[in-house]
């Protein structure tokens, strides 16, 4: 979906960053090696060259969701 609209942000959201990594950011760049370039490993997002972003991020309970929520 983000590649077809561009500027528009989406988040993938697990429990620990580990599961983020091992789950999703590990099989994604695994299977699709070309978007190495676009992973920004210190932001932990994915830069899609359409302006679009896929932040990956982790939240132990529901106080860091609402933490999260407006950045």
């Amino acid at each position: 979906m983000l590649l077809e609209n561009p500027n528009t942000r989406g988040c993938l959201l697990r429990r620990t960053y580990d599961l983020v990594r091992e789950n999703h950011i590990e099989p994604l760049l695994a299977q699709y090696p070309f978007m190495r370039e676009w992973y920004r490993v210190g932001d932990k997002e994915l830069l899609l060259p359409n302006g679009s972003v896929l932040a990956f991020r982790y939240a132990e309970n529901s106080g860091d969701v609402d933490a999260m929520i407006g950045k």
